[in-house]
């Protein structure tokens, strides 16, 4: 998922590191969504000696 095979997302290309697998660029949201509940914040997985993540939840 690189490139051409990369995936759409909210703001840009979701990539993976074709050696190893690793996020490429940006941090990945994880959302939970069940039928007639508001999307549920998870997790938040972090590209790979990239930025440091952080979470602030309000």
């Amino acid at each position: 998922m690189h490139g051409v095979n990369g995936v759409r997302g909210a703001s840009g290309n979701i990539s993976f590191d074709p050696e190893n697998g690793g996020l490429e660029d940006k941090p990945i949201p994880i959302l939970q969504l069940l039928p007639g509940q508001s999307p549920k914040f998870v997790r938040l997985i972090c590209p790979a000696g990239g930025m440091n993540c952080t979470v602030s939840l309000h």
